[in-house]
């Protein structure tokens, strides 16, 4: 997800206000679900910033550092909300972007992984 840094520094309490923009967060063309992984816990996963043609940026995570089990969060959020059938659970950030790589228009963002796939997107201002 791409959050509003100036809205979260602000004040901790605000997390949830930084990630509801248009385009915050991109999915897709398709989506994977854990049971077609070989391994969902063993996924290396991978961030990378273009800008003006340069690497700007490149972190890497593994699903293996995970606190809680995909099963875990999803039984813990069922327990007292509905959820619609389609609805995606974010299991938040394995990968922090440096504030010096932090978006501008045009950049280019890449998520990518060995086992999964790439999506890649430009980072432009709404508003």
């Amino acid at each position: 997800d791409v959050s509003a840094w100036d809205i979260e520094r602000e004040n901790p309490l605000y997390l949830p206000q930084s990630k509801v923009y248009t385009g915050c967060c991109a999915l897709g063309p398709l989506l994977v679900t854990t049971d077609e992984l070989a391994n969902p816990y063993d996924l290396l996963l991978a961030c990378t910033i273009i800008r003006d043609g340069q690497s700007r940026f490149r972190g890497e995570a593994s699903t293996a550092r995970l606190h809680r089990k995909f099963e875990n969060l999803v039984e813990y959020l069922l327990r007292a909300n509905q959820v619609p059938a389609g609805s995606v659970l974010l299991t938040g950030t394995g990968i922090i972007v440096t504030e010096d790589a932090a978006l501008a228009a045009g950049d280019r963002v890449t998520i990518s992984s060995p086992a999964i796939g790439e999506l890649s997107n430009p980072a432009v201002m709404v508003g």
